[in-house]
């Protein structure tokens, strides 16, 4: 079981308080999903053409797909930004 609950800017913050009280210990997380087709307001300098998605679910819940693997991924210089993808060219990243 799971629960999806979309909630615009104005209200996501009371909302979320108000469902981890509610459900807690069942917050998978949060996405944003964009309403519209239509450009940002640019006299304000950000978009309000999007929804807050809030996800729950019980615990052992999970998505139908597959289990992500990292062995396509390394790290050989220890870089603390974590590995990076494997190409054939082995050459410095710049």
């Amino acid at each position: 079981m799971f629960i999806l609950i979309s909630i615009n800017d104005e209200n996501r913050a009371r909302l979320e308080l108000l469902a981890d009280e509610a459900l807690p210990g069942m917050r998978i997380g949060t996405f944003v999903w964009r309403t519209k087709d239509s450009s940002n307001d640019a006299e304000r300098n950000f978009s309000s053409v999007h929804e807050h998605v809030l996800v729950y679910a019980r615990p052992g819940f999970s998505f139908l797909g597959y289990e992500l693997s990292d062995k396509k991924y390394k790290n050989p210089d220890g870089d603390v930004r974590g590995s990076i993808p494997q190409t054939h060219n082995e050459g410095p990243l710049l």
